[in-house]
């Protein structure tokens, strides 16, 4: 039988704020959680979802505020005396002791991990997360990326009598997991287990959840039933994104005497790519291209696939099916070494720099020879006339965005045909977006092809000539981006679980 929702809370965070070094990643976040309620946690990545569960779960402390238990409002704050107080936790990736068995690894997490009945008890746990006795003999390593995550489920189960916290249950799964995991949840919702849940799958997260609440840039937006919280026009715009900051390229940047474009067919070219991680699916046949100096984005929710596709196109990553060609050359085999020497460049999220050089010296590290970097330092310095001025200076010392135009103008240095650019304007004020965008703008008019990856749809469709929509690894649309300006209520149909 259901425990009724309006019972007292089994959790309640109050006015919780966290902190890492200058960084305020929770801010006076309060959550109550109810006995026999499942309650999911949504927002973009950094919005704060998984530091909450560490949280709660007593992995980081809170720098003010804090997390109070039961009737009592108890404050425990080890992760140890929290698993005794009956509180179950998942991670975005399972944690597992691979050269142990799957029933082995769920005894470990049961208070007498040895004891006589251990060992039903751990088959027990598995069996409700439909693995068999066979499947928990096997030795972890060598199970299926599904399999694990449902072994780390099990774990949980075994401490979880008050309250299951599970990060990204779904990621890297297929639907067949999510049904187990979903049945697992709403059978301890019955029992009168409290559950928080966050993941990107927000299609699943509509189907389980009752009530959501809405983080982005650690502040708690909105709390409303699961299904209105997703029609919010907040959310809509955090996930699809609003294009307040983009405006079409200045024509002023394109230079007409410039006739590149579809002269010599496709720059690159990604057909039915397959990928993912230690077994977990994330890329399912993805085909992509781009001609030559030609804007492309791709666009899409988190945990989409956008950065495991760029990946796979400079060869970080190594695919499990599919093909990448640049230009005529057939990339199967080359290292991302190699790419760059064939003229491909790959910026990483996440502004890459060695902050103890100075601003030419980070330049002078992206080019192939000396004689290469006198030629190509002007060059690039002209692209982002910002970091003219500041090029003797430590990179440290450069502000967010113009260590953003740092790590491209060091990529521009290897003279590439072909620029990926992962997510580069996230975390940046408006004014800075905007000079970034058309920055690249002008390297596309110099003939360089750019694939561009952003969260923010209305954005890349305002600045790039094409653009794909991915989803859950799978292209759920492609067009002209002048075509998708006029589809934007389909792309956010899309980012919030449909098509």
């Amino acid at each position: 039988m259901k425990v009724d929702a309006q019972a007292a809370a089994a959790v309640a965070v109050s006015d919780v704020v966290v902190r890492f070094g200058g960084a305020t990643v929770l801010d006076g976040v309060s959550l109550d959680v109810r006995a026999g309620e499942i309650v999911g946690v949504i927002g973009p990545n950094g919005s704060g979802k998984t530091t909450l569960l560490n949280v709660m779960s007593g992995f980081v402390a809170a720098s003010a505020g804090g997390v109070y238990w039961g009737d009592q409002r108890r404050r425990v704050r080890r992760a140890a005396a929290l698993r005794r107080q009956g509180v179950g936790r998942t991670f975005q990736q399972p944690v597992l002791v691979d050269e142990l068995s799957a029933v082995d690894n769920v005894r470990l997490a049961l208070d007498r991990p040895w004891h006589a009945g251990s060992l039903f008890a751990a088959r027990e746990l598995l069996a409700r997360v439909r693995l068999t006795r066979q499947i928990g003999e096997t030795a972890t390593g060598r199970l299926s990326y599904g399999q694990r995550r449902l072994v780390d489920l099990a774990r949980a189960l075994a401490t979880a009598s008050r309250i299951l916290l599970l990060d990204e249950p779904t990621a890297g799964v297929g639907p067949e997991d999510w049904e187990v995991i979903a049945e697992t949840v709403l059978k301890l919702r019955a029992a009168g287990v409290a559950i928080v849940v966050t993941d990107h799958n927000l299609s699943f997260m509509s189907d389980l959840c009752e009530r959501g609440a809405f983080l982005h840039h650690g502040r708690l937006l909105a709390q409303n039933a699961m299904r209105e919280l997703l029609a919010d026009p907040v959310v809509v715009e955090a996930y699809v994104g609003n294009g307040e900051t983009a405006r079409a390229r200045p024509a002023a940047v394109i230079d007409p005497a410039l006739p590149i474009r579809g002269q010599h067919g496709a720059a690159l070219s990604a057909k039915e790519i397959v990928a993912g991680y230690r077994g977990a699916a994330v890329l399912h046949g993805v085909s992509v291209s781009a001609e030559a100096g030609e804007w492309v984005g791709v666009v899409g929710p988190n945990g989409a696939g956008k950065t495991t596709l760029l990946g796979c196109l400079s060869g970080l990553i190594v695919p499990r099916g599919g093909s990448v060609s640049l230009g005529s050359a057939d990339l199967a085999g080359r290292s991302a070494r190699d790419r760059v020497r064939l003229g491909m460049a790959h910026v990483q999220e996440g502004r890459r720099i060695f902050k103890g050089l100075s601003v030419e010296d980070n330049l002078r590290a992206g080019a192939a020879s000396a004689i290469q970097a006198r030629e190509k330092i002007a060059e690039v310095l002209e692209l982002f006339p910002m970091l003219a001025d500041k090029r003797g200076q430590p990179a440290a010392s450069l502000s967010g965005g113009q260590q953003q135009m740092l790590v491209i103008a060091r990529a521009l240095m290897s003279g590439p045909r072909v620029l990926l650019l992962d997510e580069p304007t996230l975390g940046l004020a408006p004014v800075l977006v905007e000079s970034l965008l058309t920055s690249i703008g002008q390297i596309v008019a110099r003939g360089i092809t750019v694939v561009m990856t952003d969260e923010d749809a209305r954005r890349i469709v305002d600045v790039a000539d094409r653009a794909y929509v991915l989803v859950e690894g799978t292209i759920k649309m492609s067009a002209p981006a002048a075509e998708l300006r006029t589809r934007i209520s389909e792309i956010e149909h899309a980012y919030l679980g449909g098509m």
